[in-house]
């Protein structure tokens, strides 16, 4: 089992001529260009990751949480090849030493990059946006759906059925990768995408595993695309891409740090209720809890500007230097299951499972995810904003609402739709332009199906339209289109 069979060079456009002479160190470099250089990653700067329009620039946000999870999961990347090398795993089938560090190189990389996309898909207002989109998505789309096409007994009704499904289970996730594909069209390498492929079922399918399948990993939309990337990375069906167990644990070391560091910046908590909270924990090791306690006092006695950035930096090193390895353990460990995607876990729970010496770090990051929920996330002023987050985008979706009532016919001659609906008009090109244009090459789409089939696909992409112009905006910019559209400001 060989990684040069999973990290390849191929793209979606991409000819002949260029897939024979690409070669991985360029294109893996070329990924990372593009990622790095995209308007979407940029926008993660005012999006949420806890704490709904911060203004504190110290305190986190989905970008610089993504680049603490990019920085962990480098670590962890570079922990399997090191100790694939002690270990006398070859991961490599290559004997070139040149070649064989380029692969080394692109597997660090991929997990880089994917742990930097990992959130490119959330929408405003971190999962409160996301609920948002599917409680208007449920209480809307059935009855719009019907008006603008009603059901006719020559159609199967499975098909619409599954289209509205799919816009129903909104999902950050698969949000993510419309995003890189159909939307910004980055153009990157399938083992790229398929490296933050979290999720493995469409949003138009019903869940079938515990973990793996528990949400939408993609959209009826790129349906077509994750099939081509299974087929060219040699993966089956509900299967993960190898790496995306890496980002995942990344993910999971990251935001168990993050939400304490900031509920501390923030004054929400003070380190004495963490140390009282693991204090209650009866099966929590007295060794590990004392540890903590001497950092505590360590980081009052010592001449620090600030003893709480002090303890979190402390704290941080220890959890990370006590789990990365025993997470590459397991990696490897459980490589073979890992390399088909079939270990149906996160990499974090079966390394903490069959873990003999350290599974204690992996039940204080279990502790820490835990104290967040219940003292950090039940705040006040934090569940104050998220409910105000959730009526924004909400309130925006009935905004645009409209745009999916007008007949198609009238739709997609520019003169009727202008003169026969001039507010729907004005809301339609309030819509980003490379939105639009996704939009009508989708239509490329419907217009393989003269049946009414291709009615529902049209309908279907119209209301995508809307869901990706509000699921791409920022926190700052959904608040004041939410105020100029409804007249507040």
């Amino acid at each position: 089992m060989y990684y040069e069979r999973k990290i390849k060079t191929t793209r979606v456009f991409q000819n002949e001529e260029q897939k024979k002479n690409d070669r991985i160190e360029i294109s893996t470099e070329s990924d990372r260009g593009r990622i790095l250089n995209c308007s979407a990653i940029r926008r993660l700067q005012q999006r949420t990751q806890v704490f709904p329009l911060e203004e504190d620039a110290t305190i986190r946000s989905r970008l610089t949480h993504s680049l603490e999870v990019q920085q962990t999961g480098r670590y962890i990347a570079r922990e399997i090849l090191k100790q694939a090398t002690q270990n006398n795993v070859v991961l490599f089938e290559t004997d070139d030493p040149n070649e064989s560090q380029n692969y080394r190189d692109a597997f660090i990389s991929l997990v880089e990059m994917a742990c930097l996309l990992h959130d490119i898909g959330n929408p405003p207002f971190g999962h409160f946006g996301e609920k948002a989109i599917q409680d208007w998505a449920n209480e809307n789309l059935d009855k719009i759906f019907e008006e603008s096409i009603p059901n006719k007994s020559s159609v199967l009704p499975v098909d619409r059925n599954m289209l509205l499904l799919d816009l129903k289970n909104f999902d950050g996730n698969a949000q993510g990768i419309r995003l890189v594909t159909s939307l910004q069209q980055l153009n990157l390498t399938y083992s790229q995408i398929a490296s933050f492929l979290k999720y493995t079922r469409g949003a138009f399918e019903e869940g079938k595993r515990e973990k793996i399948d528990k949400k939408p990993g993609f959209f009826f939309s790129e349906k077509e695309i994750v099939e081509k990337i299974y087929e060219e990375l040699n993966m089956d069906l509900y299967h993960r891409f190898p790496l995306v167990y890496i980002m995942e644990a990344a993910d999971d070391i990251c935001y168990s740090i993050a939400d304490l560091d900031d509920a501390l910046d923030k004054g929400i908590i003070k380190i004495v209720d963490f140390l009282d909270y693991l204090r209650r924990q009866e099966q929590f090791p007295k060794t590990i809890l004392e540890e903590i306690e001497k950092d505590y006092q360590r980081s009052k006695e010592q001449r620090h500007n600030n003893p709480n950035a002090y303890f979190m930096i402390l704290l941080r090193v220890k959890l990370q230097k006590n789990l990365v390895p025993e997470i590459a353990k397991h990696y490897l460990i459980n490589r073979n299951e890992i390399f088909m995607g079939k270990l149906d876990c996160a990499l974090i729970d079966t390394s903490k499972k069959h873990s003999a010496e350290k599974r204690e770090w992996f039940d204080l990051l279990e502790l820490m995810q835990n104290f967040a929920r219940e003292q950090i996330f039940t705040n006040k002023k934090i569940c104050e904003m998220e409910l105000k987050g959730y009526k924004i985008i909400h309130s925006l979706l009935e905004i645009f609402k409209p745009v999916l009532k007008v007949p198609l016919d009238v739709f997609k001659d520019d003169e009727k739709f202008r003169k026969q609906y001039p507010l729907q008009y004005r809301l339609y090109n309030r819509l980003p332009k490379k939105y639009q244009i996704a939009y009508k090459n989708a239509q490329n789409d419907c217009k393989n199906h003269e049946d009414i089939f291709g009615e529902y696909l049209e309908l279907y992409y119209r209301t995508r339209l809307i869901f990706d112009y509000i699921s791409g905006m920022t926190d700052n910019f959904a608040l004041k289109e939410h105020q100029l559209l409804t007249g507040i400001q």
